[in-house]
Formats: C-alpha cells, structure tokens, sequence
C-alpha cells in the first residue's frame, strides 16, 4: 500500500512537472512575438541605404553608364538629408534624398519631387511617384519575396514595384535588400533598360566630386566617339550611294550631245550637283577615316564622270559656237546678197 502511494506521488510530480514545461509564460510569449514581428518590418533604410560615399553605377540596353553617388549629409529639422551626385549618360539627377513620412523622396534642382519608395513596404502599396507633374503616373509594390539573377550577383527578397500610366503597365523596378535600385524592366520589350552593374563606398571619392565628373566625361567622351562612329558609317554609305546613283546618271544622260542653251545649262546643274556630293563625302572622309573604305571609290567615281562631264560640255558648246558663227556668217552674205540686189 505504501509503494502504491509513492507511485501515485511520482506521477503527480512527473505530470505537473509536464505541464509546467509545455506552458511558456504567456507574457513572455506575446513579447517575443511582438520582437520578431517588429523585426520583419522592412524598412526603406534596408531598400535603400543612405551612406555617405555610397555609389551606384549602371549601365542602360545601349551599353551607356551612369553613375549616383551620396556625397554630403546635413540636417534639418531634425531630418537627415543626403545630396546626391550623378554622373554619365544613364537618367538619374543630382537631387536631395530624404525620408519624410515613411516616403522616400528625392527633390530635384528644378524643384520636382520623386517618390521613389513608400512604407509599409508591403504587397499592395500603391502611391503617385510624381505627385506634382505626373498625377496619372503610379507605382505599386506587386512582391517582396523576387529573386533576380544579375551579373553582379543574385539577390532575393528583392521588392518588385510596377509602374503604370493610366493603368497601363510600362515597366517594373525591382530593389534588393542592403543594395538599393538594381534593375528597371520594360515588360513589353521584355528587357532590362537599366541593370546595376557596380555598387559600394569608396569606388570613388565622393567627398570631391572631381573624379564623379572625370568618370562622367571618360564615359560620354566614349559614349560620344562610338555614337559619332555610327553616325558616321551611316552616312558614308548614304552619301556613297547618292554619288553612283548621280554619276550614272550623269553619264547615261549626258551621253549624246546637247544643243540648246536649255540644255547646255543642264550641265551646269549637273556639275554643281556632283561638285557638292564629292565636297560633302571629302569632308566626311576627313573627319571619319573609318569612313574612307566606303567613299573612296565613289568619289573617285564622282570625280572622273564630272571630269568628262566637262569635256563634254566643251565639245557642246564649239559645236554651238560653230554653229552659231557658220550661220552669222551665212545671215551676213545674205544681207549683202539682198542689199545688192535691191541696189539694182
């Protein structure tokens, strides 16, 4: 009987110890709730991270590069404000960078204000980007769990935001934890117009915006040469056509004798019209010699036909000339014939 009472008090013990053990504190459970909730907040300052000497440098679908820098904090009104730098040939502006109401807000030399980012960084957030100048344009927070795979890395948790002109869908902005903007869409092209290619503090020295500046004129000097190659190829080949397509005529048309002062003066029309193709592929030669491969030989070309053209409108006109002066002559005997005549 003793034994089963010492049984019975084990188990008491064994069960209230369990229950004790599967119960947590109730306040202390709310509050570890309350923390871990409180830290999967996302915060604009983990979207996009406002660190002075912080660079952003991207590279737009036409290879050209920008880049944005944070150079300068101050406050005001206990706001913290960030000036920013860019550089090159990709869309961004030198602004003012603020968070102001749960808004990241950028304001502009010329006064305009972007919305670039709005809290709770959430599913569903729907704001004006451009409140003042645009009021049709939208921007709307679509996912925060993307994972986008880019040269510089792969990022996940990354905020896809849309953006829409009256409700038309023209692109998607997607901003990576710790990071900032990496990459702009167009969905309808389904292509990236501008990627994040570099990313971090002390790429350049902010603190003296020179050599933000030296890398912007390095990258539109190089932007500059390879759009004027372009142009340039572009041109020869339009202008290298135009002097066969003239020279051909030229000699087609001119090729029998032309008689009239109507059509003696044709060759001066067409003389100064070759004279001004050869010009103007000379000149594009000597500022293009990448260009010379497709010029040289029409210019050639050009210059022998119009040489001929020449030689054509000399024989013309001593034809004319001959001819003029055979029949001044023939007008002449006649006059004296017929004056002889009447004298009788």
């Amino acid at each position: 009987m003793k034994n089963l009472r010492l049984k019975s008090t084990t188990v008491l013990v064994i069960f209230v110890a369990i229950l004790l053990t599967g119960c947590p504190d109730k306040g202390k459970s709310e509050d570890s709730a309350k923390e871990k909730a409180k830290s999967s907040v996302k915060k604009i300052e983990d979207y996009f991270p406002l660190v002075v000497g912080t660079t952003w440098i991207y590279k737009d679908s036409d290879d050209k590069q920008g880049a944005f820098s944070i150079v300068e904090k101050t406050n005001k009104n206990n706001i913290s404000i960030y000036q920013a730098k860019s550089a090159g040939t990709v869309f961004f502006k030198d602004c003012e960078i603020a968070i102001i109401n749960g808004e990241l807000t950028k304001k502009h030399s010329d006064g305009g204000i972007f919305i670039q980012l709005k809290e709770p960084l959430t599913v569903g957030t729907k704001w004006y980007p451009y409140p003042k100048i645009l009021p049709k344009v939208t921007y709307e927070i679509i996912s925060t769990t993307d994972e986008i795979a880019l040269p510089l890395g792969t990022y996940k948790d990354v905020i896809k935001i849309e953006s829409k002109i009256n409700e038309d869908l023209v692109g998607y902005l997607y901003f990576a934890k710790g990071v900032g903007l990496v990459k702009i869409k167009d969905p309808k092209e389904n292509k990236d117009v501008v990627i994040l290619i570099k990313y971090g503090t002390g790429i350049l020295d902010t603190s003296d915006t020179s050599e933000l500046k030296q890398k912007t004129d390095n990258v539109k000097k190089t932007e500059s040469s390879k759009d004027e190659e372009s142009y340039c190829l572009k041109d020869a080949k339009k202008q290298a056509d135009d002097l066969r397509e003239t020279s051909a005529f030229v000699r087609n048309h001119y090729s029998s004798p032309k008689n009239t002062v109507y059509e003696m003066n044709e060759y001066v029309d067409a003389e100064f019209r070759l004279s001004r193709l050869i010009k103007n592929a000379k000149a594009l030669s000597a500022r293009c010699p990448e260009a010379s491969k497709d010029l040289d030989y029409p210019i050639r070309d050009a210059e022998a036909t119009m040489q001929d053209l020449r030689k054509r409108a000399l024989r013309d006109n001593k034809i004319e000339l001959e001819k003029i002066q055979r029949e001044s002559r023939e007008n002449f005997y006649k006059s004296l014939y017929n004056r002889g005549n009447n004298q009788d």
